[in-house]
C-alpha cells in the first residue's frame, strides 16, 4: 500500500515538473519570437529608408524647368540644380516667363533675346498682345504682337503722342513726311507735330502741310521762310512775289478837331479825324468795329502770303487822315485799304459800298486814279459775293482827305450800315466779322490776280 502511494506521489511530481518545463519553454519561445520580429522589423525599416533615399535622389536629379520651391520662389532647374547662370525665357504650361540668374523675375518689363528674336516681357511674362514702343538701354524699339519688328518704318502711338519709327527704332533725328494709312503726316524730331503749318521737302518736292497733315486740297499762296509760294493741290510749284498791303481801320476813340488841307496844296480845310458812327441797336462804336475787322484781315492776308502794314492796332491812334495816307505812301505798300462802316438817317438803308477817286481828281496821278478805281470795284464785288450783303455800288468822290493824299492805289470799303438794325446786329458778331475780313481779302486777291 505504501509503495502504491509513493508511486502516485512520484507521478504527480513528474507531472508538475513537466508542466513547469512546458511553461518555461513557452515563455522562451515567446521571447525568441519577439526578438525575431523586432529584428525583421528593423531590417525592413532599413530597407525602406534606403529605398526612400534612393527615390529622393532620383527626384532631385530629375528636376528640370520651372519649379516652385518651399520659399514660394520660382526657380529654373537644370538636372536638379538651379541654373544661376541662365537669363532668358522659359515656357511653363503654355506661358513664357522671364528668368534672371535662375529666378523668375516678376518685376521685369522690357526686351529679352531668345534664339535670335527679341521679345517683349511685361511683369515677368511674355506679352503676345503688346504692340507699341518700349525702352531698352536708352533706345526705343517698336514691338508688334510681342516681338521686336525690325522691318517696321512708320508711325506708332505711345501715351497720346505719335512717334516716327525707322526699321524698328524710334528715330529722334527725323524731320519730314511719313505715310500712315493713306495719309501723310509731318514729323519733327521724331514726333508728329500737329501744330505745324507750312512747307516741307520730301525727296526734292515741296509739299504744303496744315496742322500736321499734308493738305492735297489746298491751292493758293503760302508764306514760308519770308517767301511766298504758289501751291497747287498741296504741291508748292513756284515762288511768287510778296505783295504789301497797308490797312487803315478808320477813325479812333477820340476825334481831332484841328483842320488839315483836303489834298496836297488844297485851300479846302477839313477836320483831321472823327470818331465815326455807332450801332443803332448794339451801340458798338464804329472805330471798334473797324479795328476788329482790320485785325482779322491782317491775319487772313498773312495766311495768304501777303506782307501787311497796319496804320493802327489799338483805339488810341491820334493820326489824321492825311497823315495816314502819307504813312501808307512811305510804307512800301502797293495798295491802301481803308475800312469803315456806314450810317444813314434812314434806318432801312442797307448794304455795302465803296469810295474811290474820280478820273478828274486834281490831287492824284492818272495811273494811281485808274488803279484805285480798279481796286475799288474789284474789292467791293468780291466783298459782297463773300458776305452776301447788298452791293450798293461804288461812289467816286474827290473830297476824301485820306484818298486825296495817296500816291498809291487806295479805296474805302463801307462794310454795312450801323444805322440798320439787322446789319448792326450782324456786324457785331465775331463770326460775321471773320466773314467780312475774308471778303476784303478775296477782293485783294482778285486785284492782284491771285
Amino acid at each position: 500500500m505504501y509503495g502504491i502511494l509513493v508511486l502516485v506521489l512520484e507521478r504527480e511530481e513528474n507531472l508538475k515538473m513537466k508542466n513547469k518545463i512546458s511553461v518555461i519553454l513557452c515563455a522562451f519561445l515567446l521571447v525568441l519570437s519577439s526578438v525575431f520580429t523586432n529584428v525583421q522589423a528593423n531590417e525592413e525599416s532599413v530597407v525602406t529608408q534606403t529605398e526612400n533615399h534612393e527615390k529622393a535622389q532620383t527626384f532631385e536629379a530629375a528636376k528640370n524647368g520651372l519649379q516652385l520651391d518651399q520659399d514660394h520662389v520660382w526657380r529654373y532647374y537644370q538636372n536638379g540644380q538651379v541654373d544661376v547662370n541662365y537669363t532668358g525665357l522659359v515656357q511653363y504650361w503654355g506661358t513664357w516667363y522671364y528668368i534672371e540668374n535662375g529666378v523668375l523675375n516678376w518685376g521685369y518689363t522690357g526686351l529679352t533675346n531668345y534664339y535670335g528674336t527679341w521679345y517683349y516681357v511685361e511683369q515677368g511674362r511674355l506679352n503676345w498682345g503688346y504692340t507699341g514702343l518700349t525702352n531698352y538701354y536708352g533706345t526705343w524699339y517698336y514691338v508688334e504682337q510681342g516681338r521686336l519688328n525690325w522691318g517696321y518704318t512708320g508711325l506708332t502711338k505711345y501715351y497720346d503722342t505719335w512717334y516716327y519709327v525707322e526699321q524698328g527704332r524710334l528715330n529722334w533725328g527725323y524731320t519730314g513726311l511719313t505715310k500712315y494709312y493713306d495719309t501723310w503726316y509731318y514729323v519733327e524730331q521724331g514726333r508728329l507735330n500737329w501744330g505745324y503749318t507750312g512747307l516741307t521737302n520730301y525727296y526734292g518736292t515741296w509739299y504744303y502741310v496744315a496742322q500736321g497733315i499734308l493738305n492735297w486740297n489746298y491751292s493758293g499762296i503760302v508764306q514760308w521762310n519770308n517767301e511766298n509760294w504758289r501751291v497747287t493741290n498741296g504741291v508748292a510749284t513756284e515762288k511768287v512775289a510778296s505783295h504789301i498791303v497797308c490797312i487803315d481801320a478808320g477813325h479812333q476813340a477820340y476825334g481831332i478837331s484841328q483842320k488839315e488841307p483836303n489834298g496836297p496844296g488844297s485851300s479846302v480845310m477839313k477836320a483831321m479825324l472823327t470818331t465815326g458812327s455807332a450801332g443803332i441797336v448794339t451801340r458798338q462804336p464804329e472805330y471798334e468795329l473797324n479795328l476788329a475787322v482790320a485785325l482779322k484781315l491782317k491775319a487772313e492776308l498773312l495766311s495768304r502770303g501777303y506782307q501787311v502794314v497796319m496804320i493802327r492796332e489799338d483805339n488810341n491812334c491820334p493820326v489824321s487822315n492825311a497823315q495816314r495816307a502819307v504813312y501808307a505812301n512811305n510804307s512800301g505798300a502797293e495798295i491802301f485799304v481803308r475800312i469803315h462802316a456806314n450810317g444813314s438817317a434812314n434806318t432801312s438803308v442797307r448794304g455795302a459800298m465803296a469810295y474811290g477817286p474820280s478820273s478828274a481828281n486834281p490831287y492824284m496821278a492818272a495811273n494811281v486814279t485808274a488803279a484805285s478805281q480798279s481796286l475799288t470795284n474789284t474789292l467791293l464785288n468780291k466783298f459782297c459775293a463773300t458776305t452776301g450783303l447788298l452791293n450798293k455800288g461804288v461812289i467816286l468822290d474827290d473830297t476824301m482827305t485820306g484818298i486825296n493824299w495817296c500816291t498809291i492805289p487806295v479805296t474805302i470799303i463801307e462794310m454795312g450800315f450801323l444805322s440798320n438794325p439787322d446789319e448792326d446786329r450782324l456786324m457785331a458778331t465775331d463770326s460775321f466779322r471773320t466773314v467780312m475780313a475774308r471778303g476784303i481779302a478775296d477782293g485783294i486777291d482778285a486785284y492782284f490776280g491771285q
